[in-house]
């Protein structure tokens, strides 16, 4: 499979090289007789200036010319009608060289193909390889064939040299086995003495076998009984001579291309064979084999049962001993190993000289060649001159010649001779007063003949009332429909040329129409000539040359059955001849069409000779199902039909027809493959039964859309080059296909490539000669997105360039990845684009588009950008998400490479999370001055700097950074923050974060904060509403949010947690409490000691309380005291203390502890601010709670007097009981 697949798109590559070289050749003709063509239009344009004045005054009967200036036109008519002759001939001179070059390129380039097909057929075994000059078997050859031919024998026929083109060595292991094994039968070949019996020899053409040689290059050379019952000698006839082989071929050949055959007589082929001669021996005197007649070597011929005893015998030149010829009687014993190409050089004498098959090439007609694709240079040899011509010419977009008239090419100037025909007034609409004033009739219903040549007309009108017309000339005008012509029922003449009508129509009513001029128009369609036979059947001359229609192979032959009585088309005369051959053509595909070219693959043989003893019985029609092949080509058929009964048919060819539609192959249920190139195809249709087709070729037609291919689920591979396809949509849905070939048709966007880009076993594609393949990175964008393919446009694909596409593309953003995600183009309507984790890499191209200029959001997180310089540029855009991406030092928002008013004018939110960013001023954010939040978190930041200019932030996010401290004057800048966030820093001081007067959150936890002192430097910050410090070694402290509170009294959150009233009216107390010690004074019921004022230590020790302690279970304390947060009753995080009789000196509980020790509540979120506080490292419950256990007190409050505690004191004289 992968073998076919490999040697069917060589192929395919080739016959597309070959074509392409020929296009460039066409264009090399067109700019040949580009001048040509541009004089003859200009001389005819000044021809029918006079032809019009000569018409107006034989014709209208208010002229009264001069006889002389009547003279004076005609003759000048005549001459300007051979100028025009002469250039006519000119163009069709080069037209028809191109032809005959043409037809011999199509030949080398089948000759090629055959090889391949030859080659894939035996598996390998017999491979035609064509020599490079850096071979040295190449040059041997070369230099054999050089020294062989002899310059004297060739000099009657004018030819002074020899060149070599081509050199092919023959790789045949069967032929080659068998010479060894024979050769081994006949001599010991370990003694070297047999080498003196090898030669190399030369098989020529010869003209009573043609294709000899390359089928004794496949299948070796034929056994000398058969060459002797085709009346030849009985042996391989063999030569050491160029002359001797070749000489009488020349004799004999025409001295043209067209009548041998579109191949050049000087050139020539030589088979070089190893041959083993054995016994050799001389024949009798003989003619020289070079000078006899053919009459002569009939009487004279060899065979074996002459020399019995020998293996070879051989005759010698007469006049030179050492040119002879050999004949070996056994084939076997000769092995072809390399076929010669060569061509002669004739000298100007030559009877050749015409048909030189190209010019000797110089260091231009080589260049042309070497750029051309390797495996055409050598069959586009004859091509070489128009080659050359397409390389000088200047040609525009659509690859046609531009032209400059200087004014002194032949023929010009004819044009300044007298009489002068003045130039007439332009015609904007044809209403009656302006054919009167043209015409000078008063009766425009008698009028015969008007001319409005060159008058500026776009539409016809206004000739109704014309009914005598007979005349009608309109050449040169702007004309784009034909209409306005029905009611002119006696025209006899229309001349329509140089206008730009693209349809045939409008004719209905014309029925005594002879002559119709409709040439250098834009008509298309071969299907309009049915509308001439419909309505003009009676036309004698038609001139539709240089309209696109003309290019159609069938167009002369279809004229010609269309119109019978035609006598001239396109300016040449119509034979009796030509009408034959066009009468002759097949254009229906019979029952006895389908017997003639049907074939059974069981059987290798034509059905209809198999079958047709059968097949004589109309009642027997067992024949159609043995019918597993069809192959009806260059038959010009124009319809298929009549294969409903080919139920067994698998492949199918109707290659070189007149097709038009792809219809009646419903019932071809098996049909696997089927090729109707080179037709006129214009839609995809038809297939929907075939569902097992395999193999669709449909190149060389006028296919514009990929449609109804749904249903080809086993599709594998499919060619439509030489179309006019503009789009691959279509072909997503062939999940099986695995060769595509497309080249030379009307793709332009490489976006296209998406279409087929997850199509999963796709291998092979050709998109060589589409207009998308000028793009600059077209092949390895193609490479990158189609990730399976191995072949693109005929050359393999190196890993080299795989990784090339992947450095090139991987994560490169386009508007076709846009597209698709999306969903549709109309980006104009964008607002907000997510494109988070696509490993998109490069931005920059993809929205300098205006159609962007509404985007407002773009989300790239998750990606690989390292620059944001084209998203600098959008007016609109205000949210730019570009977290976890590769934002580096590199990247700067200030640059403005496309010096647009300011970059990122808009930009409000930016997002650069998790980039790597080791300093903010390198960023170059000072021109952001519309920015409003600025996301930082995640980055190797040390210092906070580079916030000059950003007047607007009002959020700054530096999270999960490396900041130690805030260096002096770093947020001087960005006095209108609101929320500071610097969590995961490893911070150790709040100095410089107070001078923010505007800031309402600051987010610091998880730093290294370890002194309630460090509060005092944010004092400053009067609008504080919310701070978080959790997990700092400061929130271990006991009266952490205590002093929080105290000094900024304004807070509403405290680590995620609101202040509740309760606990600020408790703060409160206690700062009241440590205001009044500080004054000598104490709250009745509560005596403080250590920070809060102390009693004497004899007065503690005479007040002793038995206190009873209770089993606590420590593992329900965890964490309860760290987390710096409130307790349930029912979360005890500590020993509860209870007892009967304890008691409190002077009315108040005496705190023992250390000075300054941490005073805060137990952690629970949900409980109530008194629910339990902390004491030296120890949490207390209070009495609501089942801290207090049995009928023991429980210690209610620390600190100071809270309302709970005034009121147990007031119940219970001291501490509340349960």
């Amino acid at each position: 499979m992968k073998k076919k697949m490999y040697y069917n798109m060589r192929i395919k590559t080739l016959r597309r090289n070959t074509n392409n070289a020929i296009r460039r050749a066409d264009q090399g003709r067109a700019a040949k007789v580009g001048t040509s063509v541009e004089v003859k239009k200009v001389i005819l344009r000044h021809f029918k200036d006079i032809e019009g004045e000569l018409g107006q005054v034989k014709s209208y009967s208010h002229y009264n010319p001069d006889p002389s200036y009547v003279a004076a036109l005609e003759s000048k008519s005549e001459k300007l009608n051979q100028a025009i002759a002469a250039r006519t001939a000119e163009i069709k001179k080069a037209q028809d060289s191109l032809d005959e070059c043409k037809a011999r390129v199509h030949e080398l380039s089948n000759e090629y193909v055959r090889r391949l097909i030859v080659e894939l057929e035996t598996g390998g075994n017999i491979r035609l390889e064509d020599g490079k000059l850096g071979d040295l078997w190449y040059s041997s050859c070369v230099d054999l064939v050089n020294s062989r031919f002899f310059a004297a024998d060739f000099a009657t026929l004018g030819i002074t040299g020899l060149k070599v083109n081509r050199v092919t060595r023959i790789h045949n292991r069967f032929l080659r086995n068998r010479f060894e094994e024979r050769l081994e039968s006949m001599v010991d070949v370990s003694d070297s003495t047999y080498k003196r019996s090898l030669e190399y020899l030369f098989y020529g053409e010869s003209p009573e076998l043609p294709g000899e040689l390359l089928r004794a290059a496949e299948d070796g050379f034929r056994h000398p009984s058969e060459y002797a019952a085709l009346g030849l000698d009985g042996a391989v006839t063999l030569s050491n001579s160029i002359s001797v082989i070749d000489v009488p071929r020349l004799k004999e050949a025409p001295a043209s291309y067209r009548t041998s055959g579109g191949r050049s007589p000087l050139v020539g082929q030589v088979l070089v064979s190893k041959v083993f001669l054995g016994k050799c021996v001389q024949e009798s005197a003989l003619a020289s084999p070079a000078t006899g007649s053919k009459q002569s070597k009939k009487q004279v011929l060899t065979s074996k049962a002459e020399y019995p005893d020998c293996n070879s015998v051989f005759r010698v030149k007469q006049g030179d001993p050492k040119q002879r010829q050999w004949y070996v009687f056994d084939n076997a014993l000769v092995l072809p190993e390399y076929l010669v190409e060569y061509e002669y050089e004739a000298s100007f004498g030559s009877k050749f000289r015409f048909c030189q098959p190209s010019p000797v090439l110089s260091g231009e007609g080589q260049a042309a060649l070497d750029g051309l694709d390797a495996d055409v240079r050598l069959i586009a040899r004859p091509l070489v001159p128009m080659l050359l011509a397409a390389e000088h010419a200047d040609l525009d977009d659509n690859g046609q010649p531009i032209v400059r008239l200087t004014g002194t090419e032949d023929g010009m100037e004819l044009l300044k001779e007298e009489p002068q025909v003045a130039a007439k007034p332009a015609v904007e609409a044809l209403t009656e007063g302006v054919l009167r004033q043209r015409t000078g009739a008063e009766s425009l219903a008698m009028l015969t003949y008007l001319n409005l040549h060159a008058a500026g007309i776009e539409r016809i009108e206004g000739l109704s009332g014309l009914q005598a017309l007979k005349t009608l000339l309109l050449s040169f005008n702007a004309i784009q429909k034909m209409e306005g012509l029905s009611e002119l029922h006696m025209l006899e003449r229309l001349d329509l040329s140089y206008n730009s009508i693209r349809r045939i129509e409008g004719l209905k009513g014309l029925l005594l129409l002879r002559d119709l001029d409709l040439s250098s128009n834009l008509l298309h369609r071969l299907e309009d000539v049915n509308v001439l036979k419909k309505y003009v059947p009676e036309l004698v001359a038609v001139d539709l040359s240089g309209n696109p229609l003309c290019t159609y192979k069938t167009y002369r032959t279809l004229m010609l059955r269309r119109l019978s009585k035609l006598q001239q088309l396109d300016q040449s005369p119509v034979s009796d001849e030509d009408r034959e051959g066009a009468s002759d053509n097949t254009t229906t595909l019979t029952v006895q069409m389908i017997k003639d070219h049907a074939f059974s693959r069981r059987s290798t043989s034509m059905v209809a000779a198999s079958i047709s003893s059968i097949a004589q019985s109309a009642a027997d029609d067992s024949w159609w199902r043995q019918v597993e092949e069809i192959v009806v080509e260059h038959q010009r058929v124009r319809r298929i039909q009549n294969l409903e009964k080919l139920t067994s048919l698998r492949r199918a060819s109707f290659v070189d027809n007149e097709l038009t539609r792809l219809e009646g192959l419903d019932f071809c249920t098996a049909l696997e493959e089927l090729s109707v190139e080179d037709n006129r195809i214009m839609a995809i249709e038809g297939l929907s039964h075939c569902t097992g087709l395999k193999k669709l070729e449909l190149g060389k037609n006028k296919i514009s859309h990929l449609e109804n291919l749904g249903a080809l689920t086993s599709l594998t591979q499919l060619s439509v080059e030489d179309n006019e396809i503009e789009s691959l949509a279509g072909l997503g849905e062939l999940l099986c296909l695995m060769e595509l070939y497309i080249g030379n048709n009307r793709l332009r966007r490489l976006r296209e490539i998406l279409v087929i880009r997850d199509l999963p076993k796709l291998i092979i594609v050709d998109l060589l000669g589409n207009p998308l393949c000028r793009e600059e990175d077209y092949r390895l964008y193609t490479i990158y997105h189609l990730k399976k393919l191995k072949v693109l446009d005929g050359t393999g694909i190196e890993a080299s360039e795989q990784s090339a596409a992947r450095n090139k593309y991987a994560g490169r953003l386009s508007l076709e990845t846009l597209e698709s995600k999306v969903g549709h183009r109309h980006f104009e309507s964008l607002r907000e684009l997510d494109i988070s984790g696509l490993r998109v890499r490069d931005a920059a191209n993809c929205f300098q588009s205006p159609e962007f200029s509404g985007l407002q959001e773009i989300n790239l997180d998750n990606n690989i950008v390292s620059d944001v310089q084209g998203f600098a540029h959008l007016p609109n855009l205000s949210v730019l998400r570009l977290g976890a991406n590769r934002i580096g030092e590199g990247c700067r928002f200030d640059v403005n490479p496309y010096n647009s008013a300011s970059p990122f004018a808009a930009l409000q939110v930016l997002q650069l999370g998790q980039n790597s960013i080791a300093s903010i001023e390198r960023l170059g954010l000072s021109k952001l001055a519309a920015l409003r939040s600025l996301f930082l978190q995640g980055n190797d930041i040390t210092r906070i700097d580079g916030l000059e200019g950003l007047y607007s932030l009002q959020e700054l996010v530096l999270d999960r950074n490396r900041i130690k401290y805030v260096d002096a004057g770093a947020l001087d800048p960005v006095q209108n923050l609101r929320e500071l966030r610097m969590e995961e820093n490893g911070l150790r001081s709040l100095s410089n974060l107070g001078n923010l007067p505007h800031l309402q959150a600051l987010h610091l936890g998880y730093n290294r904060i370890s002194d309630t002192s460090e509060i005092e430097r944010i004092t400053g910050l009067k609008a504080l509403l919310e701070i978080t410090l959790m997990n700092n070694p400061v929130v271990r402290k006991q009266v952490y949010r205590a002093v929080l509170l105290g000094k900024l009294p304004m807070l509403r959150i405290i680590d995620g947690r609101d202040v509740t009233e309760e606990e600020r009216d408790y703060v409160q107390s206690m700062y009241y409490a440590n205001s009044a010690m500080m004054d000598g004074t104490a709250a009745p019921g509560l005596v403080l000691s250590g920070a809060y004022g102390a009693q004497s230590q004899q007065q503690q020790q005479q007040q002793k309380v038995p206190v009873k302690m209770t089993a606590v279970n420590f593992e329900q304390l965890a964490g309860s005291a760290a987390g710096g947060g409130m307790a349930r009753g029912d979360d005890l995080a500590g020993p509860a203390v209870s007892g009967m009789g304890l008691e409190l000196q002077g009315g108040g509980l005496n705190v023992m502890g250390q000075r300054g020790a941490a005073l805060r509540p137990a952690s629970n979120d949900r409980a109530p601010p008194a629910a339990g506080y902390v004491i030296g490292g120890r949490s207390v419950g209070n009495s609501g709670g089942p801290m207090a256990r049995g009928s023991g007190r429980a210690v209610g409050g620390i600190g100071g007097k809270t309302r709970q505690m005034q009121q147990q004191q007031q119940q219970h004289g001291g501490v509340g009981r349960r």
